[in-house]
């Protein structure tokens, strides 16, 4: 609550944006700022106030300060758990969003607990899920102005704002995409051991790995491809690249906490989850996967959890969306022996019908009568081979 005040987004009933801006008025020293103020009623049944601020470095390391602030995370976490568009929406309004980033960027200088740090991350990994989950909602202005009554007219106003809001966060987190994962990195070489935070840490680089699939919101800038002759344009260039890098830097990220906890079903689920979500967003971004490793990193996740059926469904979607990079992806995919590991995954879950589906079809594109040939005189798999794995009866499978 540091002097100097700020303003102060009011709201009851656990509903944001319901009551009335007002100017705050800080207490106690410290340079104050914007000040996010939630009244919890309906999440915990009273009136006490919670709150997330921009606050001093110094801050954080005082109890009362560290104890209101991890309050705050945890509440706002909740809310934005509940995927309410209103109230997403209220939230990102009075700068929840910008102030997190703004914490995370600046809480390696900082003495900030690790509960606190926890919460912190949860919180930026339920934004970006939920805005990545929010693809139809940049398209609502074509609706708008269909309708004239008050209540389809009030509607439009609010799905609009949603839209305004959502872009802007989207492109709040695609910008600040390098820092985060530097942040929770670090953050996992601090408290290696602590997977509550690796849960929340895979949660997180998954979501801003499955933003990067809307490419106009990415830092790059919206410049769309022009349709006339011509040299792609410099700024263009720039940008993909820029892009690209992210993309790298964050399978970097994602890949060794996978390795580091491979027993551990629920990081596994959430991480293939992610890889499968983002390369079946375009080719470039499936042979970005297989080149950073992605595809041993799935058949590991599949060998490691190869009792949990939920794991292993996501693993293999992952594995079937690596394939639309083209040749060189299922040459890679071959390479790893990807048909053992597969066959012996569907014969374990074999009333998965969406497993069975995936695996058939990775198994079908593995194994297609032109062969493929691995460099250097390795192995070739042929139609007639195929057949066999498919069958589940050739020599040396599953």
């Amino acid at each position: 609550e540091g002097g100097g005040g700020g303003r102060i987004g009011a709201a009851c009933d656990g509903v944001l944006g319901s009551g009335s801006d007002v100017d705050g008025v800080g207490r106690g020293g410290g340079g104050g700022g914007a000040v996010a103020r939630v009244y919890d009623g309906g999440l915990h049944g009273d009136e006490t106030p919670v709150r997330i601020h921009d606050c001093d470095d110094g801050d954080v390391g005082n109890g009362s300060a560290s104890t209101a602030l991890l309050s705050a995370l945890s509440t706002l976490h909740a809310l934005v758990a509940t995927e309410d568009s209103d109230t997403v929406s209220a939230i990102l309004e009075h700068r929840a969003l910008e102030i997190a980033i703004s914490l995370a960027e600046r809480s390696i200088s900082m003495d900030f607990p690790l509960e606190a740090t926890i919460q912190l991350i949860e919180m930026l990994g339920s934004i970006g899920s939920f805005l990545s989950s929010q693809e139809g909602c940049l398209d609502t202005k074509a609706g708008v102005g269909r309708h004239d009554t008050p209540l389809a007219l009030d509607a439009d106003v609010r799905l609009t704002k949603h839209a305004e809001l959502t872009r802007c966060a989207k492109r709040q987190m695609a910008c600040a995409t390098p820092q985060l994962t530097a942040w929770v990195t670090d953050a996992c070489v601090r408290y290696e051991h602590d997977a509550q935070l690796s849960q929340a840490v895979g949660r997180l680089l998954g979501a801003l790995l499955m933003l990067r699939k809307h490419g106009p919101l990415q830092e790059g800038g919206d410049a769309e491809v022009p349709s006339g002759k011509g040299a792609v344009p410099p700024e263009e260039e720039t940008g993909k690249s820029a892009n690209a890098a992210t993309e790298t830097l964050l399978l970097q990220a994602l890949l060794p906490l996978m390795k580091q906890h491979r027993p551990n079903a629920q990081i596994q689920r959430d991480c293939c989850s992610a890889i499968g979500c983002y390369a079946r967003s375009a080719c470039d971004a499936a042979r970005r996967v297989a080149r950073c490793g992605g595809t041993k990193a799935l058949l590991f996740a599949m060998r490691s959890q190869i009792q949990k059926a939920e794991v292993q469904t996501v693993a293999v979607a992952g594995l079937r969306a690596i394939c639309g990079g083209g040749r060189a992806c299922i040459k890679v995919l071959v390479a790893a022996n990807t048909a053992p590991m597969l066959t012996a995954v569907l014969k374990r879950h074999e009333r998965e019908m969406q497993l069975q589906a995936d695996g058939c079809a990775v198994l079908a594109m593995l194994v297609l009568p032109q062969s493929i040939a691995i460099g250097g005189g390795g192995r070739v798999s042929s139609a007639g081979a195929g057949a066999d794995i498919l069958a589940g009866a050739g020599a040396g499978v599953g």
